[in-house]
């Protein structure tokens, strides 16, 4: 990933757009998500579980407008 990109709150902002349309929804989802992949890493053995979600939010987030269309 390039280092040098960083999460905006207009990049953000589109995640939760493509989440749902009601931002509290969005917000949910984000959470639910947000959750889910921090057990994924955590059944994995992963010690910085949450990092690693945040990261992985950040790179779908990054790549957002390559594939918002096939989701």
């Amino acid at each position: 990933m390039n280092k040098d990109w960083v999460l905006t709150q207009e990049s953000f902002d589109s995640l939760l757009a493509w989440l749902d349309p009601n931002r509290d929804l969005a917000g949910r989802k984000y959470e639910q998500i947000r959750v889910r992949l921090i057990k994924i890493f955590t059944c994995r053995g992963c010690s910085e579980a949450e990092d690693l979600a945040d990261e992985t939010i950040n790179r779908v987030t990054k790549r957002l407008k390559d594939i918002e269309a096939e989701f």
